[in-house]
């Protein structure tokens, strides 16, 4: 019983002064400051709570990392992947004018064919 009635006491205590520093976190002093207390604005925070927007915040870090790492961080490197990414296109498009040539070349041959059993 005495253990029990020390509890009480205690988180009654506990209670007011949970109370008391939320009244101090709104409330200016006598000399117009407000009394910075532990926890910020929203109040103490949640192991559970932390430990999220920890996982969130390094899911972000990673997410803007790649995203550095594809474009490029200088100027230059950008530069570079613009030119490099114009000179495949220009390889790809010569290749499918190749490709183009031949298949013209080899309809023209089939017309020139199918010419001949025509006229006989």
């Amino acid at each position: 019983m005495n253990v029990d009635a020390y509890m009480t006491v205690f988180n009654s205590k506990e209670e007011q002064k949970k109370r008391e520093d939320a009244r101090k976190r709104n409330m200016p002093d006598e000399d117009g400051f407000v009394t910075v207390t532990r926890g910020g604005r929203t109040g103490p925070a949640r192991r559970e709570d932390v430990e999220e927007k920890r996982i969130e915040m390094e899911a972000r870090e990673e997410k803007k990392r790649k995203e550095l790492e594809g474009k490029g961080f200088y100027r230059f490197q950008v530069r570079e992947k613009r030119k490099q990414e114009q000179g495949e296109l220009i390889k790809q498009f010569e290749e499918d004018k190749r490709r183009i040539e031949k298949l013209r070349e080899i309809r023209g041959r089939k017309g020139k064919i199918l010419e001949k059993f025509s006229l006989c």
